[in-house]
């Protein structure tokens, strides 16, 4: 399991629109984000939660309650995405010119095996989820227990092989987005399965179980291994400055 979602999406087009030197307009940037945020997660999490409730799965739940519990720590998350979106922005902008400085020539280092091994496995993981969200779409509507949830669970996997989709090709051109995304969701990925296995065991859930997470979680150690590299970090220009 590659974990993904709404998050790395959120952090690739914020990284984006930062890089465009936001710095000049940190001030109101950092206003706009705090209001935006608050009013936006108000009405899109009370605008999915009444979509839910209106499929009849759930019984007596009020989704303006709801919001309320869930909007400090959403809005919060929201928050630290962004933060971490401009502040790496920046610092990256910073770096780039500090590495042209001391003569670092990114066109003069050669696109390493461990690069092309984690963008494989991205890109294949993501055509495969793809063609599953096809195919649930056509053919998942006999369960009749997602019936009403189908559309939800039709975004999540479009949602979610997009964004491998979209890591694979930052990785594949050497973009330093693509490397920050492909590890941080590799090590959640990583932890969430040790969690998973940890479950099997104590439960006893089955072998099929435990086999299917032993090589998830060696899918994303491999996927560490080669982005943690010495060759890959060199490709993508995560070095230290000397001097």
């Amino acid at each position: 399991m590659v974990y993904s979602g709404s998050h790395p999406i959120c952090y690739f087009l914020l990284y984006l629109f930062c890089s465009q030197n936001i710095i000049n307009r940190i001030g109101s940037t950092i206003v706009s984000a705090i209001i935006g945020n608050a009013i936006g997660f108000w009405v899109g999490y009370f605008a999915s939660a009444s979509l839910i409730i209106s499929t009849g799965l759930i019984g007596e739940w009020n989704p303006l309650i709801a919001v309320n519990s869930a909007l400090g720590q959403g809005v919060i998350s929201l928050l630290f995405i962004e933060f971490a979106a401009m502040a790496c922005a920046y610092m990256i902008g910073e770096w780039d010119m500090r590495l042209e400085q001391i003569g670092f020539l990114s066109n003069d280092v050669r696109k390493p095996i461990t690069v092309y091994v984690a963008t494989i496995i991205y890109a294949v993981l993501g055509v495969l989820l793809l063609v599953f969200s096809f195919v649930f779409m056509i053919y998942g509507r006999p369960f009749n227990e997602f019936i009403r949830l189908s559309p939800f669970i039709l975004f999540d996997l479009l949602l979610r092989a997009t964004t491998l989709i979209i890591v694979s090709y930052g990785l594949y051109v050497g973009k330093r987005w693509g490397w920050l995304i492909a590890l941080i969701t590799s090590m959640l990925g990583a932890i969430a399965v040790i969690n998973l296995l940890i479950f099997c065991l104590v439960n006893a859930l089955g072998t099929l179980a435990l086999i299917a997470y032993s090589m998830s979680l060696l899918l994303n150690l491999i996927l560490i291994a080669c982005l943690l590299s010495a060759s890959s970090r060199r490709y993508f220009r995560f070095l230290n400055l000397k001097g």
